[in-house]
């Protein structure tokens, strides 16, 4: 008895949602974190406020890179699924 193959349509779903939740997250952090400039300043003595709009800046950054890579970590997985379902059906 192999092991079951692992269901892809299942690892889709979970990639999907965990993009959804950086999606979101990235829309709620920005406006967030550009508001609380002043007492992010305050707290860590930082420079000026420019800082807030650079994390800002980094974290759609990090969402585009991200949405870039989707297709290539879809085709990946699909490939490695595929690779160890093909081993649970050789035993």
């Amino acid at each position: 008895m192999g092991a079951a193959p692992v269901p892809i349509g299942g690892l889709m779903v979970l990639i999907f949602i965990v993009v959804v939740v950086i999606i979101l997250l990235s829309f709620l952090l920005v406006p967030l974190l550009v508001q609380l400039t002043p007492a992010v300043q305050s707290l860590l003595l930082l420079p000026s406020a420019a800082l807030a709009t650079s994390w800002a800046n980094v974290l759609l950054l990090l969402l585009a890179c991200l949405l870039e890579l989707l297709p290539l970590l879809i085709r990946l997985t699909a490939k490695l699924t595929g690779r160890v379902s093909l081993l649970a059906h050789r035993q």
